[in-house]
């Protein structure tokens, strides 16, 4: 059954995890549009609700504007009427201008045998009809809304009364005493009122919803935002305080029948990133698997080559051990020269030791590096002191740079990497004859370059060689011996120390190049 499964083709595994998907998608398209009629519905009933609430709380505050100006107009001394009249349009930001009307119906105040300038005659134009007694200036209770007239008292009546002239809407506030034939009263400035709305409803303004007042026309008296192109969605009146206006409100929650084509689009999107989103893992996944599967191969091939290096000079150690330990030799030279071989051996084991705890730390970002301005021909003088048998023993000649090298590096990282270096030429390039290092200053770096002579490698390896156990010649087997950390661990510790190394194929050879942050001379 397994292998069935295994050998069913691409589209047909496809299809086994799309078809469910699909069909998951379809019931969930339709709960989700359900579930959106009911939320779109809630939605306009919660913001129907909220726009009443400010529009009752705007009716408030313009009672209180009325019943402010009911104070100041009932609190003016009766025998000075006009100067109190005069002095309240001076002072009051809502008062654009003030009349009185005596006992007789005759206009008082603007007196009309004064010379008038242009805002009081077209404010007695206006009203022309009021002031020349051919309307009433209190209608017969129950003839108006309660709003707009209140009785005070039995001898004190008052009017809030909007009015249109010349396609504007007005407001006129008065008070009468003696049955409405002493009239004082004020025409209400416009613009300021309207600028104190605008403040009031910004301060009621929720969830950055804006708010509008449109008059008669559907034109926009007041805004609390600056959207263009933008249609309203609720509408409300605002009563009898302001009759000839309407509250509106414009939400970033569309209302109308755009919005479930737009929310089948915005899931239908959704349900093609969730496809995506399966196809991706499924390839991620499989990525993820045969990463995995490289790394345990390359771990494996880690532990064997670990094991087999261990081995090796293991075997060697105990072998000529037991043979000096016995005094079975008894030449001198040859036990010299088995000596030499156990310093050698136990070098070998040191190097490969070194090399996996320092892997290990850098693991586990445990390695600290302290850089320091130092001399690089001590550095290579002193690796070179320790393995000049080997390059003998190998038939290897090294050329080192004559002139001063500084640079800015850790001591302890500079002896690591040149160890590395030094050792895959002996493994690797001891065919050559020759390991020639330069070195030269670029820019703000210092470049050196480990040049070899012997059989190199393919371009395409020239960046493997630096991953973690890769080999190029990955079997036990092989000539030269080695755990695929060196050239990995010496990489790591040239970034950290802000430089990098980098390995480049030559026609015969090839060349590593060590850069690192260059250092002045102590007396330059």
């Amino acid at each position: 059954m397994q292998t069935r499964f295994r050998n069913l083709p691409v589209w047909m595994l496809t299809a086994l995890v799309i078809l469910p998907v699909l069909v998951v998608a379809g019931v969930g398209m339709r709960m989700l549009l359900r579930e959106q009629q009911r939320l779109a519905l809630q939605a306009e009933n919660a913001q129907t609700r909220l726009l009443e609430q400010t529009a009752e709380r705007l009716r408030e505050r313009l009672e209180s504007v009325r019943r402010d100006l009911l104070t100041e107009l009932t609190r003016l001394p009766a025998d000075s009427l006009d100067e109190g009249l005069m002095d309240l349009q001076r002072r009051h930001p809502l008062v654009r201008n003030v009349f009185r009307v005596s006992e007789e119906g005759d206009l008082q105040l603007p007196s009309p045998g004064i010379y008038l300038d242009a805002e009081t005659r077209e404010f007695l134009q206006r009203y022309e009809v009021l002031f020349s007694k051919r309307m009433r200036w209190f209608a017969p209770e129950g003839e108006q809304p309660r709003s707009r007239i209140q009785k005070i008292s039995p001898a004190l009546r008052s009017e809030w009364r909007p009015w249109q002239w010349a396609d504007r809407d007005a407001l006129l506030f008065y008070v009468s005493r003696d049955d409405g034939q002493n009239v004082i009263g004020v025409e209400i400035e416009m613009v300021a009122l309207y600028a104190r709305m605008n403040v009031w409803m910004r301060d009621m303004s929720a969830r950055g919803d804006d708010l509008l007042i449109l008059d008669r026309r559907d034109r926009v008296l007041i805004t609390t935002g600056e959207r263009e192109n933008r249609s309203l969605g609720l509408h409300t009146e605002m009563g009898a305080l302001l009759p000839f206006a309407r509250l509106g409100m414009i939400t970033d929650f569309p209302v109308g029948e755009g919005y479930p084509n737009a929310y089948i689009y915005v899931a239908g999107m959704f349900g093609v990133l969730l496809l995506l989103c399966i196809l991706g893992g499924t390839l991620g996944l499989t990525a993820w698997v045969n990463r995995s599967r490289k790394e345990a191969m390359q771990k494996t091939t880690f532990v064997s080559n670990v094991s087999h290096e261990f081995k090796t000079p293991l075997t060697t150690l105990r072998l000529y051990s037991e043979l000096l330990l016995e005094s079975r030799v008894t030449d001198p030279e040859k036990q010299k020269l088995y000596l030499t071989t156990l310093r050698d051996e136990s070098e070998r084991l040191a190097r490969l030791v070194h090399n996996v705890l320092d892997f290990s730390r850098l693991e586990m970002g445990r390695g600290r590096l302290h850089p320091e301005r130092l001399r690089l021909n001590e550095a290579w003088d002193a690796v070179m002191a320790r393995m000049r048998e080997r390059f003998e023993g190998a038939g290897m000649e090294v050329e080192l740079p004559e002139q001063p090298c500084w640079g800015f590096a850790d001591p302890d990282a500079v002896a690591q990497i040149l160890l590395n270096l030094f050792d895959n030429a002996i493994k690797y390039a001891a065919a050559g004859g020759v390991l020639r290092i330069e070195a030269a200053r670029q820019g703000n770096m210092l470049q050196v370059r480990f040049q070899d002579k012997g059989p190199g490698m393919p371009k395409s390896e020239t960046g493997k060689v630096f991953q973690a156990f890769h080999q190029v010649d990955a079997s036990i087997t092989r000539e030269s011996g080695g755990t695929g950390l060196g050239l990995h661990i010496s990489r790591r510790l040239a970034r950290e120390m802000g430089g990098d190394l980098i390995c480049e194929a030559n026609e015969k050879g090839c060349t590593f190049i060590w850069t690192l942050p260059f250092a002045r001379e102590e007396n330059a």
